[in-house]
C-alpha cells in the first residue's frame, strides 16, 4: 500500500470517500487489510470499520504473502454475517482499484440510486466489470493533478463489459454466503428470479486493472474510450 500511494498520492482516501460520501449517513465500509498496511490511512474515517491483520485475528498462519487470496472469501462471509440484520444492502468493492459507477454518470446518490428502486423479491445485483487496462497514460499538457490521477490516468477501456468477474450487491437477509463474483441464496429464496444482472450501461464497477501491476484483458475486445 506505501507503494500505492506514493504513485497515486490520495488515491486510497478518495476510493473510500467516493462509495461513502453519497451516501451520508446510510453507509459504512468495512475494510479488511492482512498486514496492518492502511491503519493510518484510515484514520478520521469515521464511517470506516477497519480489521487489519484479518489473517491473523482467525488464527490462521502467516500466508498472505504467498497466497493473499487464500482469507478471501472469509473475509465476504463476515462482512456478510456482520450486516444481516443491520444492513438492507451489501455491495462487495473489489479494492482500491474498482469504483462503482452508474453508467449515466455521476449521480448524487451514489449507491443508492443503484438499489433503492429494486422489487423486494431481488436480493442479488450481479455488476459487470469495465477493465481500464494496459499502461498508465503520461500525456504532458495534463496538469499535475491529472497526472497523479488514476481515473485521470487510465481512460482507455475494453469494450466489452465482464461479466465473468462480475461485482456482488446482495441483501444479507437473503443471502447464505458470497463466493467471490456470485452469491448462493438461501433454499426458502426463489432463484433465479431473485438474481437481475445489471447491464453495463445502467451501472457497473470500473475496474483499472493496472493499478498494482500492469494487466490486460484482450479477451473482452479493443480498448476503446
Amino acid at each position: 500500500m506505501d507503494e500505492l500511494e506514493r504513485q497515486w498520492p490520495g488515491h486510497f482516501k478518495m476510493w473510500i470517500r467516493y462509495h461513502l460520501e453519497p451516501l451520508g449517513n446510510k453507509g459504512r465500509m468495512l475494510l479488511y487489510d492482512l498486514d496492518g498496511s492502511v491503519g493510518d490511512l484510515v484514520e478520521g474515517e469515521e464511517r470506516v470499520h477497519y480489521i487489519d491483520r484479518f489473517e491473523e485475528r482467525l488464527g490462521l498462519p502467516p500466508l498472505w504473502e504467498e497466497c493473499p487470496d487464500c482469507v478471501e472469501y472469509l473475509a465476504y462471509d463476515h462482512c456478510l454475517f456482520k450486516g444481516r440484520g443491520i444492513a438492507k444492502w451489501i455491495a462487495v468493492v473489489h479494492g482500491p482499484d474498482t469504483f462503482f459507477a452508474s453508467g449515466s454518470g455521476p449521480v448524487a446518490s451514489g449507491l443508492l440510486d443503484l438499489v433503492g428502486h429494486r422489487a423486494p423479491e431481488i436480493s442479488i445485483l450481479l455488476l459487470p466489470m469495465v477493465h481500464f487496462d494496459g499502461e498508465a497514460e503520461n500525456v504532458p499538457n495534463r496538469t499535475a493533478l491529472c497526472r497523479r490521477s488514476v481515473l485521470a490516468s487510465f481512460t482507455w477501456r475494453r469494450r466489452q463489459p465482464d461479466y465473468f468477474r462480475a461485482q456482488v450487491v446482495v441483501r444479507p437477509r437473503s443471502v447464505d454466503y458470497i463466493d467471490g463474483h456470485r452469491a448462493w441464496l438461501f433454499e426458502t429464496v426463489p432463484w433465479p428470479s431473485s438474481q437481475h444482472v445489471v447491464l453495463a450501461d445502467e451501472w457497473r464497477a470500473n475496474h483499472y486493472g493496472s493499478l498494482f501491476q500492469s494487466r490486460s484483458w484482450e479477451n473482452l475486445g479493443e480498448r476503446v474510450k
